[in-house]
């Protein structure tokens, strides 16, 4: 609704389903049923991409990590002895 008050004059995107075919064609399931497959659609790519993405790092910068790991360590223990 808020979209339609937004983009249209009011009172011209609400239809009457006894003379307008649009409303018998285009029921509200089928409008609800897209907006689930778009939202669906979209959490699982961006499950897809964040797995590849994760991969991707661990494959090419896991030395890094090593490193990283090694100092964090030697800095803990250096905060421990004061």
């Amino acid at each position: 609704d808020i979209f339609h008050k937004i983009f249209f004059n009011p009172g011209t995107f609400i239809f009457n389903p006894e003379f307008e075919n649009i409303v018998v064609l285009y029921q509200l399931n089928l409008f609800f049923d897209f907006f689930v497959k778009i939202i669906l659609n979209t959490i699982l790519s961006s499950v897809i991409i964040l797995f590849f993405a994760v991969v991707f790092i661990f494959i090419f910068f896991k030395p890094n990590f090593n490193k990283f790991s090694q100092k964090l360590a030697t800095i803990k223990t250096k905060k421990q002895k004061l």
